[in-house]
Order: C-alpha cells, then sequence, then structure tokens
C-alpha cells in the first residue's frame, strides 16, 4: 500500500466525492501550475468508451515517438496505474515522494481523493514537459478534478445513464455535466451518440466545430474490432488525422478487460446497462455469463436483460468494499443462478457452459478478479 492510501485508507475515493473546483484550483495556484507545460492536452469525457480511447490514441502517439503523459481511472490492481508517462507507470518510491511532497497543500486545501491524485498526476507530469498529455476524467466532467484544464482538445465519448446519484437522472443532466469541458475551446470530437446529445452541444456552444465519425468510418472499423470498440476506435482515428500522425490498424490492441479473450473466456468491463447492451450485440446466441457490479448500478435491469435475452447467468460478489449483495439480487429466472463465493461462481460457469465461451462482465475490477484466478488453474 502506498503513502497516499495510507493517509485515503479511511476515505474511499467514492466516500469523498464533493463536486467543486475550487480546491484543486486554489491547490494549483499555490503551487504556480501552467497547464502549458503539458503540452498538447486531450481531455477525454464520456461515459462509456474513455478509457479505450484514451489507451488507443495513447499507443498511437508513443508510436510516432512523441512523449506522451496518460492519466486514466480506475486501476485494476496498483495506483500506479492511473499515471503513466512514455509507456512506464510512475514507481511507487517516486508516487510517494510526490504525495509527501504535495501533502501540506493536500491537507491545506482537505482534497479529496481523486483531486490529490489529479494534483500529484498533473504537477509529475508539468514537470517532465511532455508532448501530449492524455487526460481522463475521473466521473461528469464540469465538476471534475480534471476540468481546471482550459487550453485543449475536448473529447466526449458515448454518454449514458450512469452515476445517476451524483450527476442526475435524465440522459440531458448526465450529457450537461459531460460536455461542460468543452469551455472555449474551437473543436471537439464526439463519439458515437443520440441526435440529442449533438443538439445539446450546439446548443450550448453555436460557434463549436464538431467532429465526429460517420457511418463510413463506422463501417470501416468494424471489421476489425468487436461492438463497441469499433466506434471508439474511429473516434480516435479522427483525432490522429486530426494531428497528422501515421498509424497502423493492425497495431492497435484493446486495454485489458476490454473484450479480452483467454482461452474460452471473454473479460469485458462493460459495467452499465448502456455498455451491457452493446457488449451483447456481439453474441448471436446465447452465452453463459458470470455477473458482478457494485451496488450502486442498475443491477436488477441488467440482470433482466441478460437472462430475457436466453443467457444463462451466474451473479456473484466481488472482493470490493462497494460490491452488489446477492441477498439484495431479488430476481428470480431459471436461468439465473446466485452465488455468493465468487470461485463457487466461476465453477459453476465453467460447469454450465459445457466449453463454450463464458463472458465475464459488470466490472472492471471483476473481470480482473476473475482473469488472475482462471490464469492460476
Amino acid at each position: 500500500m502506498t503513502a497516499f492510501e495510507k493517509f485515503f485508507q479511511n476515505i474511499s475515493e467514492y466516500k469523498s466525492i464533493d463536486l467543486t473546483l475550487n480546491r484543486i484550483n486554489f491547490a494549483l495556484r499555490d503551487l504556480g501550475f501552467n497547464e502549458k507545460k503539458l503540452g498538447t492536452i486531450i481531455h477525454i469525457a464520456g461515459t462509456n468508451g474513455k478509457g479505450t480511447t484514451a489507451h488507443t490514441l495513447y499507443q498511437i502517439l508513443i508510436n510516432n515517438g512523441y512523449n506522451v503523459a496518460l492519466y486514466t481511472s480506475p486501476h485494476l490492481k496498483n495506483i500506479t496505474e492511473r499515471i503513466i508517462y512514455n509507456s512506464k507507470q510512475i514507481d511507487i518510491d517516486t508516487f510517494n515522494n510526490y504525495f509527501y511532497d504535495l501533502l501540506s497543500f493536500i491537507k491545506k486545501y482537505n482534497l479529496t481523493y481523486f483531486e490529490a491524485l489529479t494534483l500529484i498526476a498533473l504537477i509529475y507530469f508539468s514537470e517532465l514537459s511532455p508532448d501530449f498529455s492524455i487526460i481522463e476524467t475521473g466521473m461528469g466532467g464540469k465538476f471534475d478534478a480534471t476540468n481546471i484544464l482550459n487550453n485543449k482538445i475536448p473529447v466526449i465519448t458515448t454518454i449514458a445513464l450512469d452515476h445517476e446519484q451524483f450527476l442526475g437522472s435524465r440522459l440531458e443532466d448526465i450529457a450537461n455535466e459531460k460536455i461542460a469541458i468543452i469551455k472555449n475551446n474551437e473543436k471537439v470530437f464526439l463519439g458515437h451518440n443520440n441526435s440529442k446529445i449533438l443538439d445539446l452541444i450546439k446548443n450550448n456552444f453555436p460557434t463549436i466545430d464538431i467532429i465526429t465519425p460517420d457511418e463510413n468510418t463506422y463501417n470501416l472499423y468494424k471489421k476489425y474490432f468487436p461492438n463497441p470498440y469499433y466506434k471508439n476506435i474511429s473516434l480516435v482515428c479522427l483525432i490522429v488525422n486530426y494531428l497528422n500522425l501515421k498509424y497502423d490498424i493492425s497495431s492497435i490492441s484493446l486495454p485489458n478487460c476490454r473484450f479480452e479473450k483467454y482461452k474460452n473466456f471473454i473479460f469485458d468491463g462493460a459495467h452499465n446497462f448502456n455498455g451491457i447492451v452493446e457488449l451483447l450485440k456481439n453474441f448471436k446466441e446465447k452465452i453463459t455469463i458470470l455477473y458482478s457490479c457494485t451496488k450502486d448500478r442498475n443491477f436488477t435491469k441488467i440482470i433482466n436483460y441478460m437472462v430475457n435475452k436466453k443467457n444463462i447467468v451466474i451473479v456473484t460478489e466481488m472482493n470490493n468494499e462497494r460490491t452488489l449483495v446477492i441477498n439484495e439480487v431479488r430476481i428470480e429466472h431459471k436461468n439465473l443462478f446466485k452465488i455468493k463465493n465468487k470461485k463457487d461462481a466461476l465453477r459453476k460457469a465453467i460447469e454450465l457452459s459445457k466449453n463454450n465461451d463464458i463472458l465475464v462482465c459488470g466490472s472492471l475490477f471483476f473481470c480482473q478478479e476473475i482473469k488472475d484466478i482462471v490464469k492460476e488453474v
């Protein structure tokens, strides 16, 4: 455990959410932070596809010989996964040193977990002076700690219902939070969304140049990547073309737990209803699904959808304080199995699959947990 995690161990990332930009703005101002030292900033918001878009763009920039900083969330195993420079995670000693150097500012401004982590990342990156900095929002956009950045290339991926308790219960409410990262910039790159999102951006930013993939672009990348990832790659390639970069489509690989295949397992971190619907479009026949998620998700709606598609679904708990609780899953269905212990649930999935594919989904954390177990066997 890092010094940062020890400091915040009683105030987890999700327990300390308090939406405002004031605290981190004051802290960065006191530190003399200058965003120009981050190079060209690419700021990514959205509900689904942020991580895939960020990691893919990062790969292409690295392959073009640029010095690139990457800030993403969440992490799967180690917190240092979130802060990457030129293909290397920040090492633990360096991370700890930055934390101790910045601790007085974290305390002075009572920064939340995500604000403090963003502070460390931005100061670390600014001292390295990258050519590009790819910065992914944590949640929302308007009051996300990363939205202290002003001059940038804003990117909006697919927007859907998620984190309703913080961002609002209507798609329009959530979209207004996400598109707030656009600010006074001239262009925005927009991923696959319904026309309401496009209209919302036009109404809020009348002079903005909106660049979004067309059907020909989607059809091109659909040949190479599963749903919905071809949509994310299509968006990335528009950004790459705008930056006049070279890329080889065969060299693009999806990040961990994004339709990742291992033996007869497929691991995918789709975690909200929209993401699950898009994911299941890849399967023409029923499939065995091993599922878990955090308790704040609308798991009832998701599980009902999966079993009503005639899939066999095994629901379990994961090793996370925010996990769904089996006893709170009230659904009963002949194709639904509720098993508290994840190893027992995995054995049941293997038994019921009869050597056919098993889809593991619902959470990136959960996918990583099951993948680790499978690879131990």
